[in-house]
C-alpha cells in the first residue's frame, strides 16, 4: 500500500520531463519495469526504451521478431522513437524475418544510426535495405561488407543518404570499382572508419576524423587522401607490425607535411620498440605544424615501464617545436605555455580532436 501511494505521489509531483530523465538515465530492465507500472509511466518509457534497439538472430525467435515488427508497425509513436537500430553478429534471418524488418523499417522515419555488424551473414537484409531512405540519418556501419555487397547494394544504400555524416565500412569491402564514379557519394561526410581506396568516391572535402588500416596498398593513396582533407584532420591510422611505421612516416611526411593531428596505433607486442620511437624522433620535424601525435598499442606483450615512455616523450617534445601533445598508451603530455605537463589520456584526446572509443 505505502509503495503504490509513494509510487503515485512521484507521478503526481513530479513534472514529466523530471521522470523522462529519471527513466533516461535507468538501466534496460529497469525501463521495461517501468512500462508495466502505469499508464503515464508506459507513455514515458516506452519511447525510451525503443530509442535504442538491437536485435541478435541467435537469441531471437521468429514470434518474438514478429511481435516487435507489429509494434512498430501499429503505432507510429513507437516507430518515431527508434534513433539507433543495430542487428548483431549471428546467424542469418529468414525470408520471413528478412521481410518483417523491412517493412517495420519504413515506418522508422526518425532514424539516425544504422549498423550491421556482419553484412556477410545478412546480405539479404543488406540487399532490401538498399531501396529504403532515412530522413534523418546521420550515421551508419557495415562491418565485413564483402565486395559484392558494396558494389551493388551499399553504394545503393549511400546514394540516398547524403544526410551522412559518419560511415564505418570494413573488413572485406574489396574487389573492382570501376562502374561507380570518383566523388559521387556522401557530400557531409566527416568521419570516415574504412579502407582508404574507397576513399575516393566520397565527394566530400569536410573530413574531420579519418581511421584507415595501413598495408602496402595504403601507401600510393596518401596523395589522395591529402587532396581530400585539410590539415586539421584528425588521422588514425592502424597497422600490424612496429617496422610499418616506417613507411606510413615517410608517406605522410612526403605527402601530408601540413598535418596537425596523427594517431598511430600498432597491433604487434605491446610495447615501443627503440627502432619505432627513434624514427619518428626523426621524422618529426618532416611535419610543418603537427600539433598531437599519439601511439597506441593494442597487441598481447608485457608493458613498457612508465619512466621509459616518459623518456620517449620527452625525445618528441625535444625533436618538435609545433607539438601540443603527444602520448603513448595511457601516459599523455601537453603543452601549456612554454611547460610540459602530465595529462590524462582522456583529456589529451579531447584536446586534441579524438575520437575516444
Amino acid at each position: 500500500m505505502h509503495t503504490h501511494r509513494a509510487r503515485m505521489c512521484i507521478t503526481v509531483w513530479l513534472p514529466n520531463e523530471v521522470l523522462t530523465e529519471i527513466i533516461q538515465n535507468a538501466l534496460k530492465a529497469d525501463q521495461a519495469a517501468l512500462c508495466r507500472v502505469c499508464k503515464l509511466l508506459h507513455a514515458l518509457a516506452l519511447p525510451v526504451l525503443n530509442r535504442e534497439v538491437t536485435l541478435r538472430p541467435d537469441n531471437l525467435r521468429l514470434q518474438d521478431l514478429e511481435a516487435f515488427c507489429s509494434s512498430m508497425i501499429e503505432s507510429s509513436v513507437r516507430a518515431d522513437s527508434v534513433r539507433s537500430l543495430t542487428f548483431r553478429n549471428g546467424e542469418s534471418y529468414s525470408v520471413r524475418g528478412e521481410e518483417l524488418i523491412v517493412e517495420s523499417l519504413k515506418v522508422m522515419r526518425r532514424l539516425e544510426h544504422l549498423c550491421i555488424d556482419d553484412s556477410r551473414r545478412h546480405g539479404g537484409l543488406v540487399a532490401r535495405l538498399a531501396g529504403l531512405t532515412f530522413p534523418n540519418l546521420s550515421s551508419c556501419s557495415f562491418m565485413k561488407a564483402h565486395h559484392t555487397s558494396w558494389k551493388f547494394d551499399i553504394v545503393q544504400f549511400l546514394n540516398r543518404h547524403p544526410t551522412i555524416i559518419h560511415l564505418h565500412l570494413w573488413y572485406d569491402a574489396y574487389g573492382e570499382d570501376t562502374h561507380i564514379a570518383d566523388g559521387t557519394l556522401l557530400p557531409k561526410l566527416q568521419l570516415y572508419r574504412g579502407p582508404l581506396r574507397l576513399l575516393r568516391f566520397f565527394s566530400t572535402h569536410n573530413l574531420v576524423t579519418v581511421r584507415i588500416f595501413w598495408s602496402a596498398r595504403t601507401s600510393s593513396l596518401v596523395e589522395k587522401l591529402a587532396a581530400q582533407t585539410g590539415p586539421n584532420v584528425a588521422l588514425d591510422i592502424e597497422f600490424m607490425y612496429d617496422r610499418e611505421i616506417l613507411g606510413v612516416l615517410v608517406h605522410l611526411s612526403t605527402h601530408m607535411p601540413h598535418l596537425k593531428k596523427l594517431k598511430l596505433r600498432c597491433w604487434d607486442r605491446n610495447s615501443v620498440a627503440a627502432d619505432a620511437a627513434k624514427q619518428i624522433t626523426a621524422y618529426l620535424p618532416r611535419f610543418d605544424c603537427l600539433a598531437y601525435i599519439a601511439f597506441d598499442h593494442h597487441g598481447p606483450g608485457p608493458n613498457v615501464d612508465l619512466d621509459g615512455k616518459r623518456k620517449v616523450l620527452q625525445s618528441w617534445a625535444n625533436a618538435s617545436s609545433t607539438l601540443r601533445g603527444c602520448c603513448i598508451d595511457e601516459v599523455a603530455w601537453r603543452k601549456v605555455g612554454d611547460e610540459w605537463e602530465e595529462c590524462s589520456r582522456n583529456a589529451f584526446d579531447i584536446e586534441a580532436g579524438f575520437v575516444t572509443e
